[in-house]
């Protein structure tokens, strides 16, 4: 082979070694790509990001509480009293206050079918037994499952939701029936708006309201009141109701 044959074979040996290497790379490209590149999303999701946060649904509006109002009454589910800060007469014929501070006495209602704003008044009486003469005002209760104290029992927290005295009246120590207008009370409990205070009931809790003197005792004082074990005595409450939303906001006294 003369010298010329010779160069031309090694420049075809090194082509074709070259076009082997440049093919194995093409060929390796894809693979090595895969094993040394990452694709990240450019907004990757995390446990705060909307995507993974489950959707925030209101409560839906309870039916109860829809609606026109019709006049009715109602005694209460549960009523007890409040002395020396301890649980009292859970099942005993009378409720009474006496002369220390937090003495009350405390009732549970069934919220009023239909929309608050259709109620045109809602008064709480209580018959009182005898008494010694006490002007009494009516607040909301923090106390909202009366049917868990058990007599005797440490009073649980506060039984206040909003600490002013409320609607007032007074007895002389006479029996009868002792009335309070409740009607912004009932609204503001059943419509979910927070008290003067800035607590608000919580949704489809039971009417709860405490009654309590309005003063410190200037000495021995003694209220008794009917429960609801008495019968015909027991406590009420009563309302009018109205047809419309519209109404209740033009009612006299609303």
């Amino acid at each position: 082979m003369s010298e010329v044959s010779r160069e031309v074979v090694k420049w075809v040996a090194a082509v074709v070694v070259l076009g082997g290497v440049v093919i194995y790379s093409i060929q390796a490209l894809p693979d090595a790509l895969g094993n040394s590149v990452e694709i990240a999303d450019d907004e990757p999701t995390s446990a705060a990001s909307p995507a993974a946060t489950a959707p925030v649904t209101e409560p839906l509006p309870d039916p109860n509480l829809q609606g026109p109002v019709t006049d009715g009454n109602v005694q209460p589910t549960a009523d007890l009293s409040l002395s020396a800060s301890a649980i009292a007469g859970v099942a005993d014929e009378t409720l009474v206050i006496g002369s220390q501070e937090g003495d009350a006495v405390v009732l549970s209602f069934p919220l009023i079918k239909g929309d608050p704003d259709c109620v045109g008044a809602v008064i709480l009486q209580l018959a009182v037994e005898e008494a010694t003469p006490t002007e009494l005002g009516v607040a909301p209760s923090a106390l909202f499952d009366l049917d868990t104290l058990a007599e005797g029992a440490a009073v649980p927290g506060t039984s206040l939701l909003d600490p002013a005295p409320g609607p007032k009246s007074f007895t002389n120590g006479s029996p009868g029936r002792l009335p309070w207008d409740v009607t912004t009370l009932y609204r503001t409990w059943a419509s979910g708006t927070p008290f003067p205070g800035g607590q608000a009931a919580p949704a489809q809790t039971p009417f709860t309201l405490t009654v309590r003197p309005t003063a410190p005792a200037a000495g021995e004082r003694e209220v008794v009141f009917s429960a609801k074990e008495s019968g015909a005595d027991s406590p009420t409450l009563s309302w009018i109701g109205l047809p419309a939303a519209t109404e209740a906001h033009s009612a006299p006294g609303s």
